[in-house]
């Protein structure tokens, strides 16, 4: 296979700078810092932002809230995808600093991942484009539907 490799860069006790963020795309070995309900966070080595892993994203069946603590637990170490990174400052517009880092959503997968191997499971992000937006996804339908007209 290619495309592995990369990943230890940041051990070592490195730390990169607080408001540095993972790369969209990438595979990262992480720590499951907390269990909720809707999913866990996860503390991704080398960067301060905490990713969470959706419900959705844990495994490819549904998971409910009591399973969820079966799979995942407090201190244990995961393979994650950062699927998306929400509310990212532009490129280039970083005299932000951790302010506007508050609002970043770094959103991971589990799922993507073989979680023995660390291999990308989703190499062409076709999961990642078909998350819904929350709900069922399927919004966006009949936006735009009586603009214009008239004019006669």
């Amino acid at each position: 296979g290619y495309g592995g490799g990369g990943g230890g860069r940041a051990s070592g006790g490195f730390e990169l700078p607080p408001d540095e963020l993972p790369i969209e795309g990438m595979c990262y070995n992480a720590s499951v810092v907390s269990v909720r309900d809707f999913g866990c966070f996860v503390k991704i080595p080398g960067y301060a932002k905490q990713g969470l892993v959706h419900i959705s994203q844990l495994g490819h069946h549904r998971i409910d809230a009591e399973e969820l603590r079966s799979i995942v637990r407090e201190g244990q170490n995961v393979w994650v995808k950062v699927v998306a990174i929400e509310g990212a400052p532009p490129p280039g517009g970083l005299g932000l600093g951790m302010r506007g880092n508050s609002a970043i959503r770094i959103a991971c997968s589990m799922k993507a991942v073989d979680q023995e191997s660390g291999r990308d499971l989703d190499p062409d992000n076709e999961e990642a484009a078909r998350r819904p937006g929350g709900g069922g996804g399927g919004g966006g339908a009949g936006l735009g539907g009586g603009l214009g007209g008239g004019g006669g």
